[in-house]
């Protein structure tokens, strides 16, 4: 989960504080916003454009609120990008219409969902373009970044010798609901492109033994790196889980995701490394 969900938070407990009318319904309606993740993938991107249109609905005093918290929801799991976009569209919709410091936090949230989403949003907010273009600043950090990290079984791997290879690094922790979603998806793309060059490294912070108890229960064959004291997630400024940089057989670096990216989404990233 990104780190802005904590700013995105505290918008609505801010509401609370004053007990205005219909501060009840928005509770309700963030309640409902907060389990959508957790429905079938089937029936999930429906039921996001059904809430976004339930938003639009909603009083103006609560609505930058529920369209930031929906923004976090989408970016947990695997959401459409016509329904991504929409959901942009509505938060550029209320940011047109707030000013204020809640409008300076959803304005950087903004920033971070449109960029890493790739959407395309019709605002000039001087803050706005500052936050892309601190994020522009991190994808070059992240493109001329190495590390050298042993996985699970003990083999170091060096992500600059790995030039022939598509590469997958992903970040990810064993508690985290959305890289738990992510790794499935994962492993079937691993399953499906291993033989022909793609390689899947996964980063973690956490001790060996306790990866190995959840490979234990849900097995993945890609090496699992082990990042004692975050140094490498620092370095490639990782600041929420799961986020994921591709680089393709020049190790240059076409693709990266925070949240976990839809299907769609990792074969264009992955045609777009030379991997078809």
């Amino acid at each position: 989960m990104r780190a802005w969900f904590v700013i995105v938070f505290s918008l609505m407990t801010a509401l609370g504080a004053q007990d205005p009318p219909g501060l009840a319904e928005a509770r309700v309606v963030d309640k409902e916003i907060q389990k959508l993740p957790n429905l079938p993938a089937a029936t999930r991107d429906k039921a996001f454009r059904e809430m976004l249109q339930r938003i639009r609905k909603e009083p103006p005093r609560y609505r930058l609120a529920l369209a930031s918290n929906l923004a976090v929801s989408a970016g947990e799991v695997s959401t459409e990008s016509a329904t991504l976009q929409a959901i942009a569209d509505l938060l550029v919709d209320e940011l047109n219409d707030e000013a204020g410091s809640g409008a300076e936090l959803a304005l950087k949230s903004l920033a971070e969902f449109v960029f890493y989403n790739h959407l395309r949003v019709s605002l000039t907010a001087l803050l706005f373009r500052a936050e892309l273009a601190k994020l522009d600043d991190q994808r070059r950090i992240r493109a001329n970044a190495d590390f050298t990290l042993t996985d699970t079984t003990g083999k170091a791997w060096h992500l600059k010798g790995l030039d022939g290879r598509v590469v997958l690094v992903n970040f990810w922790a064993t508690w985290c609901a959305p890289c738990q979603r992510e790794m499935a998806e994962f492993q079937e793309m691993y399953n499906r492109f291993s033989d022909k060059g793609l390689l899947i490294l996964a980063v973690t912070g956490e001790d060996a033994a306790t990866v190995n108890r959840y490979i234990a229960e849900k097995p993945l064959t890609f090496p699992l790196l082990l990042d004692p004291g975050d140094l490498t997630q620092k370095q490639f400024l990782v600041d929420g889980f799961p986020h994921s940089v591709l680089y393709n057989r020049e190790g240059k670096l076409v693709a990266q995701f925070s949240g976990p990216p839809t299907t769609q989404q990792l074969l264009d990233a992955f045609g777009q490394a030379g991997l078809r």
